[in-house]
């Protein structure tokens, strides 16, 4: 991403993998799949130079309105003039008992961290 593209959506995961006879962590977990990938970002309802001048202006905040996890989630303060909430499927991972997986997390947020 180059300057605020990222917060426009311009962005996703690179993922370099170390081959197993170098990967000192390859014995803590029984799979390493790309589903799990995680990237967490700011949904917000302006363009992101909107956003960043409002801010950098003092005339509104630097909070999103929601996150997104894989580019689902839900922003429940957005309803139209029609009385629909826009959402899309919430973002979902698959395990399975007894086994041990690697997750990787990427914060693609914009302006303020508000994950915990």
């Amino acid at each position: 991403h180059s300057g605020l593209q990222r917060a426009d959506g311009v962005f996703g995961p690179i993922v370099v993998r170390q081959y197993d006879k170098d990967n000192i962590h390859l014995r803590q977990y029984d799979f390493d799949l790309s589903e799990h990938v995680i990237i967490v970002n700011d949904w917000i309802n302006d363009t992101s130079i909107v956003k960043f001048a409002n801010h950098h202006h003092n005339d509104g905040d630097n909070k999103p309105s929601s996150i997104l996890i894989n580019g689902k989630g839900v922003l429940k303060r957005f309803i139209d003039e029609n009385g629909t909430m826009y959402e899309t499927p919430r973002a979902k991972f698959s395990v399975n008992r007894g086994y041990r997986y690697r997750f990787r997390l990427i914060n693609g947020g914009f302006l303020y961290c508000p994950i915990e």
